[in-house]
């Protein structure tokens, strides 16, 4: 049984895959994934932005689910994966990057004023040091995408 199916996702351009069955094993080869000229750096950006998009699902998934901000390892778990995710993005070029870095600023703005509600002690006004450390760290990695964002749109 051999089938091809095309897949599309958010900014990624699209990717045809080959499957073919054999018993219970199954082999996928890529078809039609060639750029002109066989050009390297635009296949490592294409392969780059989807690496970006899978941190960003990984992200989502981190945060989609009810009441994660209070749980301590999560919240540990998103900082850590904002960082990666603003570090990523910066490899990204062209207007893929504005469009990257734009999104994920917004979720991680969001995700940063979760973690905050979340982990604030109520009785005393202050968050776990480590977290609280983490948390700033953080949000002046945020202000620094933040500023390239401005940089990427005036051009």
């Amino acid at each position: 049984e051999t089938s091809v199916s095309s897949e599309t996702q958010g900014t990624s351009v699209g990717r045809e895959t080959q499957q073919t069955s054999v018993g219970s094993e199954t082999q996928e080869t890529s078809v039609g994934n060639e750029t002109s000229v066989g050009s390297e750096t635009q296949q490592t950006q294409e392969e780059i932005v989807r690496g970006v998009q899978c941190y960003q699902k990984s992200l989502a998934a981190q945060i989609g689910p009810r009441g994660w901000e209070r749980r301590e390892e999560t919240c540990l778990e998103v900082i850590s994966l904002g960082l990666v995710l603003m570090d990523v993005v910066r490899k990204v070029e062209g207007v893929q990057e504005l469009q990257l870095a734009s999104s994920i600023r917004l979720s991680l703005s969001s995700a940063v004023k979760m973690i905050e509600q979340g982990q604030t002690s109520v009785e005393s006004g202050l968050m776990v040091e480590v977290l609280g450390e983490k948390v700033e760290h953080l949000r002046e990695t945020l202000a620094g995408l933040t500023e390239r964002i401005t940089q990427l749109r005036a051009g």
